[in-house]
């Protein structure tokens, strides 16, 4: 992670942690729950890229298959949750374009499994209010499989990953940095207002973990 990178990610830490060690206290109020997992989720997938970025092509590197693996992964549960919504719609169509099968998927070419997951994610996309509300698919779940698809894209016919994957790893820390932001700034910051006047505690100690220390 280069130097901005890093201070955002310290001070991520530091508010998940006070969050963390309250959770009494807002574990009752369901948006701010919400918020709280999909910011987790941007934390974790800065911790993920960081250790990708952080290495070289003349070190030790992830295999690619592996990298296809976790994407498997990732699209079989997408893939249920698209196939449960149309099962539950009568979407013929929708239906016949969803693979719930891993074996499938692993039978698929490089090529062609990036293609599924672009096609996807654009229909989940598509239908992400009713996921989001009624099947738990959060957008950052979304932006994640995006993030490994991105990430096995470059490797189609490689046998480890290139410097291209490494840096496209360091280029994606940034989206998750700004995507925290966001949830921290518009959501987060604005729900605990009502702390500074039932929990004045919860919200000092809140306030003090948002500060960016410098590195």
């Amino acid at each position: 992670m280069n130097k901005n990178q890093l201070k955002n990610y310290r001070m991520f830490l530091a508010v998940q942690n006070t969050i963390d060690q309250n959770t009494t206290i807002w574990s009752g109020h369901p948006k701010f729950t919400e918020t709280k997992q999909q910011f987790d989720l941007e934390i974790d997938g800065i911790e993920q890229l960081g250790e990708e970025a952080s290495r070289t092509t003349k070190g030790k590197t992830r295999d690619k298959n592996q990298i296809r693996a976790i994407l498997e992964k990732k699209l079989v549960v997408l893939s249920g949750t698209v196939s449960a919504y149309a099962a539950i719609t009568s979407n013929e169509t929708l239906q016949n374009t969803v693979i719930t099968s891993k074996a499938a998927l692993e039978a698929k070419k490089e090529t062609d499994l990036v293609i599924y997951s672009h096609t996807l994610v654009k229909q989940a996309e598509a239908l992400q209010e009713v996921l989001t509300n009624e099947y738990g698919m959060t957008t950052s779940e979304l932006e994640d499989i995006k993030t490994t698809t991105a990430e096995f894209k470059p490797l189609i016919g490689n046998a480890k990953p290139e410097q291209s994957a490494i840096n496209a790893a360091k280029r994606n820390i940034d989206d998750h940095v700004q995507q925290g932001k966001f949830l921290l700034k518009e959501i987060l910051d604005k729900l605990m207002i009502r702390y500074q006047f039932t929990d004045i505690t919860f919200f000092n100690e809140y306030q003090q973990s948002r500060t960016i220390v410098d590195v």
